[in-house]
C-alpha cells in the first residue's frame, strides 16, 4: 500500500500520513483507531509505539545536549 492509499483510507491529508510514516508526525489517538480499522493491528499497539518512539527519541535528544 503507497502512502496515497493509506492517507486515502485513514481519511487523513496525504503530508499528514508522510510525516507519521517519517517520524515527523504524532499517532493520536483517532490516527490509531484508523490504523486499526485500515490494517488490523490494534489502536493500543500504535498508541504505545508513539509512546516508546517519543521516549525514546526525546531520551536520545537529552544524551546529546
Amino acid at each position: 500500500m503507497t502512502q496515497v492509499e493509506l492517507a486515502n483510507k485513514i481519511g487523513y491529508p496525504e503530508e499528514t500520513t508522510k510525516e507519521i510514516i517519517q517520524g515527523k508526525g504524532h499517532i493520536n489517538p483517532e490516527i490509531s483507531l484508523q490504523l486499526e480499522q485500515v490494517l488490523g493491528i490494534s489502536a493500543t499497539f500504535w498508541n504505545n509505539s508513539e509512546k516508546r518512539y517519543r521516549d525514546f527519541y526525546l531520551n536520545r535528544r537529552d544524551k546529546k545536549n
